[in-house]
This record gives structure tokens, sequence and C-alpha cells, in this order.
């Protein structure tokens, strides 16, 4: 979740942080009400404060990386249509795009750069994001790669369906 939500955190910074404000607050509640059930509410509510932060990070960037997602694919139909390969495209997107999509895309062409598999690189970028587009688009590229075909004309009618699925998730 720290990762999708691109956060700077550990998972020990977070627990610590969680458990931290739980035993804060519940400690002044117990101070203020002498009660212990309230001081254990408290706490309990308090302590899953840095969870559903994360967890509202991520969605944010998720929705952030859909609606940025059609314009990203039809960049690379253009690339690739202009002679470049799909690994050239997904670097113009890391150049052309404001992040979270150009660091997504980045951080897959540098896998590919170090020596990665087009295949794994493309699976990880799958992994890590955890869309069902990205999914889509990453599953259509590994298709593409053995059977062949236009693969202009498929980034364009998938950029064009994720664009009717966002605004009808917008509805």
């Amino acid at each position: 979740m720290l990762e999708q939500a691109d956060m700077q955190m550990s998972i020990k910074g977070l627990v610590g942080l969680g458990l931290t404000l739980a035993v804060l607050s519940g400690a002044i509640v117990f101070l203020l009400t002498a009660n212990t059930l309230y001081a254990v509410l408290a706490g309990i509510s308090a302590g899953v404060i840095p969870l559903l932060y994360v967890a509202y990070r991520r969605k944010q960037r998720a929705e952030l990386m859909r609606s940025q997602l059609p314009d990203s694919l039809e960049l690379m139909s253009r690339v690739l249509r202009a002679g470049q390969t799909i690994t050239q495209a997904m670097q113009v997107v890391a150049n052309e795009f404001p992040p979270p999509v150009s660091s997504e895309f980045a951080f897959c062409y540098e896998q590919q750069n170090l020596g990665l598999s087009t295949d794994v690189a493309l699976k990880d970028l799958a992994r890590r994001t955890q869309l069902l587009e990205i999914h889509i688009f990453v599953l259509a590229l590994m298709v593409h790669r053995q059977t062949g075909g236009n693969l202009t004309e498929l980034l364009d009618k998938l950029a064009t369906l994720i664009r009717s699925r966002y605004t009808m998730r917008g509805r």
C-alpha cells in the first residue's frame, strides 16, 4: 500500500506512528475521562488513522493514473507510428507526462534497460499499480508480442476504452 500510495515511509515507520497515536490519544482520553473503555476506543480509533491516510493517498494516486492513462497510451501509439519501439514509447511517456504515470513508465523503462525482459517488466508494472486498466494494457501487449498485429490500433482502441470507462465511473 505504501508503494502504491507513493509514500517514502517504511512499514516500521507507519506502524510506529499508528502505535504512537494510539497510546497518546488513549492516555489523553483516560486522563480526561478516567474511563478505560473510552481510552481503549480512542486509542484504536487514532491508531487506524495512518492506515486510512495511506489508503486515501493510494486511491488518489490510482485515480490520477487512470485519468492520465488514455493520453499516455495515445502518445505511445503516435511514437510507435513514428517507427520507434515500445520501450522507446515508454521512455517518451516517462519524459512527457507528470507523475504518477511518468514515474511508473520510467521505472518500467529502467528495468528493461537493466536487462529485465519486457514481459517481466510489464508484469511488474501491473503488480505495482494494481489497476485493472494497466493489467489490460499489459495483457494486450503480451498477447500482441506473441501473435502480432497492429499495435498502434490496439493502443488507440485501448485508450478509447479506458477513457469511456473513466467517464462512466465519473457518472
